[in-house]
């Protein structure tokens, strides 16, 4: 589910009381065939980045993203921008952030490398992929993030120019 609520604003959460919610919001996040997501397969969500019409949502396992459009009574569940590459990557181990830039485009990356067969080095090379939220033609990764050790990519922020990996 997606949830939506009104707080507070935060700046102000630590001078009173735990800040009491509004009513909250649920949307239902559904298939192609416009039934909910069931299963560990199909509702690993991961990352959350606005669009123009609502939200992208990347997801491990089914490595795939979805996209919700604003429509008159909430979003509705559709398939995202296509994207190639995930061929060898852990199921628990994919499409883990995304985040929007600032020129309108999306910047999506896995949380390892393929597992080749157990070759450290090429687990540490994480594929990302910049593309457009209307692209329907499959997008390859870009490149690689290598990652320090054994610690892989969980989010993305853009803060002014900077891209931020944790």
């Amino acid at each position: 589910h997606l949830a939506r609520f009104s707080v507070p604003n935060p700046l102000t959460w630590g001078a009173a009381a735990v800040p009491a919610a509004s009513q909250v919001h649920l949307t239902t996040l559904k298939d192609a065939a416009d039934k909910p997501l069931r299963g560990a397969n199909q509702v690993d969500s991961e990352g959350l980045a606005v669009t123009d019409t609502g939200f992208l949502i990347s997801f491990e396992r089914d490595h795939r993203l979805v996209e919700l459009v604003k429509t008159g009574e909430g979003y509705q569940s559709q398939k995202g921008p296509s994207l190639s590459g995930f061929d060898g990557l852990e199921s628990n181990g994919g499409m883990e952030a995304l985040t929007r830039l600032p020129n309108g485009q999306f910047l999506a990356a896995a949380e390892y490398g393929p597992d080749r067969l157990g070759d450290p080095a090429a687990k540490l090379k994480a594929p990302y992929w910049i593309f457009d939220q209307a692209s329907k033609a499959v997008t390859a990764p870009l490149g690689t993030f290598e990652n320090q050790g054994r610690f892989g990519i969980t989010d993305i922020r853009v803060l002014d120019q900077d891209v931020w990996v944790l």
